[in-house]
């Protein structure tokens, strides 16, 4: 199992993607106005996924939300990538 590349597109409708290798954590990005809403999805094994919505309105609100996630440990790039992306919405 490779953690270590996470795949992120643009698609036309300006919702960025970014998966980890194995598939099982994904994240949806797509700008609201002068926020965003971000959706990370939670593949788990044999009972289904947990997705949860959330919306940040600036970088701050997002790091807070970033460092409470466990998995930033076990999907390092992925969170990196986020991050990145994350940065660039709010112009940091």
């Amino acid at each position: 199992m490779n953690r270590l590349s996470p795949i992120a597109s643009d698609a036309v409708d300006g919702l960025t993607s970014i998966t980890s290798d194995d598939g099982s954590l994904a994240f949806l990005l797509r700008r609201g106005g002068r926020g965003a809403y971000l959706e990370r999805i939670q593949h788990l094994s044999a009972i289904g996924r947990l997705s949860h919505i959330m919306r940040f309105d600036d970088l701050e609100s997002f790091l807070r939300a970033y460092e409470a996630d466990e998995l930033r440990f076990i999907y390092p790039l992925v969170y990196w990538r986020l991050r990145q992306v994350m940065e660039e919405v709010f112009g940091q």
